[in-house]
């Protein structure tokens, strides 16, 4: 029988990500942690101010050496993947984790990425028994939380919700350019999305559209300006509730995702960044001068250092749901009437939040796998965890769901 040495692997110990990562499951967990990565001394320097490094394993692993892959996935229950951008580097460490029975999670924004691995390894998965859950990170499980309480809020069937990041910084934020190099290849081959997309069955929405919203516009709530948001949500909720349609009988709900970008002056540079990004990400030159020339391209928002820690905790974020069902005693072909108004508010939506999410989806997994109605593939965490006690936890951390207004 295989015996796992770590309870949890976290693979790219030392990134941005990965030492936020690990601070949290240091801090606030009694798992055995092994930590892995292509250079064990930086792993060790990066992490130094943790303190008792010596009661943690550590692993050496590269993407590039696959046999070093197979070896570190051998030794964990659960594997955490911090390492991208994914669409390089992710998908050896996912078969490795399927072959070698080792669970799997990450913190993904990249739907080509994520359901290319559906696509290619759910099967395989659910024969070895092996959860692979993807996007557990800010760009994606947030939008899954905040849906799922405003549904069970709702009074009545909830059909359709549209949702609008805002997000809180006192003293500025940075991007680290890892994610900004993502999104560059996300959108230079959006394309490949559609194949994986062809023979899925539709989804059979109800009750009213979702406003139709001009390339940025006025939101009446605040008065600042926002713009759609690019992250993987639409595709993580998309997948969670074709899955729901058909395994637990749920009306799918109609849903998109907005980020509020500020006043006057940040529409006209975000107008022009997006003119630049769409045109230069779809050629290998300017993907090159995307890479190249990030501080001017993006205003200085982008920087390989990421934000200070002081960014980090002077930072929180609110993301806010307007929903529209029916009535719980109307016919569905009647108009829908009821609306609800709900917002998760939470800490610095990319490190230190994303490390409480992957922290409890992870205990989450570890705890209650053997009751969950599936065996094994790979899933979004709104299908993993829809019955699991997470919300509640999260609200341990400083995550906070409320109900701001509701009409029947």
């Amino acid at each position: 029988m295989r015996k796992a040495i770590a309870d949890v692997i976290i693979f790219g110990a030392s990134g941005f990500t990965g030492k936020r990562v690990f601070e949290e499951f240091a801090r606030h967990s009694n798992l055995k942690i092994a930590l892995a990565g292509r250079n064990l001394n930086r792993i060790k320097q990066v992490n130094s101010h943790i303190g008792n490094l010596d009661k943690y394993q550590f692993i050496e692993a590269d993407v590039e050496n696959l046999a070093s892959v197979q070896n570190m996935c051998s030794q964990g229950q659960l594997l955490v993947n911090c390492v991208g951008p994914y669409r390089f580097h992710g998908e050896p460490v996912v078969k490795a984790c399927i072959n070698e029975g080792c669970h799997y999670i990450d913190v993904c924004g990249e739907p080509e990425f994520s359901e290319a691995i559906e696509f290619k390894y759910h099967n395989e998965a659910m024969k070895k028994g092996v959860f692979v859950v993807e996007s557990c990170g800010f760009s994606g499980f947030p939008s899954e939380l905040g849906l799922k309480f405003t549904r069970e809020s709702f009074k009545g069937t909830l059909t359709s919700c549209e949702a609008f990041i805002k997000i809180h910084a006192e003293e500025g934020y940075k991007i680290n350019y890892p994610t900004y190099q993502a999104a560059i290849w996300s959108w230079a081959n959006r394309e490949e999305l559609t194949k994986f997309r062809k023979n899925l069955q539709p989804l059979n929405y109800c009750g009213p559209e979702l406003p139709k919203r001009a390339i940025y516009f006025q939101n009446s709530a605040d008065n600042d300006y926002y713009v759609l948001y690019h992250g993987a949500d639409h595709s993580i909720v998309r997948r969670t509730q074709r899955w729901h349609q058909i395994h637990s009988k749920f009306i799918p709900l109609r849903f998109s995702i907005n980020v509020c970008i500020g006043g006057t002056t940040n529409v006209i540079r975000y107008l022009l960044f997006d003119g630049i990004f769409k045109r230069f990400a779809e050629h290998p030159v300017g993907r090159y001068l995307l890479e190249k020339f990030h501080p001017i391209i993006t205003y200085g928002y982008v920087s390989k250092k990421g934000p200070t820690t002081s960014q980090i905790n002077k930072t929180r974020t609110t993301i806010t749901f307007e929903g529209v069902g029916f009535p719980e005693s109307s016919s569905k072909n009647e108009k829908a009437t009821n609306t609800i108004v709900t917002r998760l508010s939470m800490p610095d939506p990319g490190y230190r939040g994303t490390s409480i999410l992957v922290l409890e989806c992870s205990l989450a997994l570890l705890r209650s796998r053997h009751l969950l109605k599936q065996r094994g593939g790979v899933y979004t965490p709104g299908i993993i965890f829809q019955d699991s006690d997470i919300i509640k936890k999260l609200c341990d951390k400083n995550f906070q769901f409320e109900i701001v207004k509701q009409q029947v």
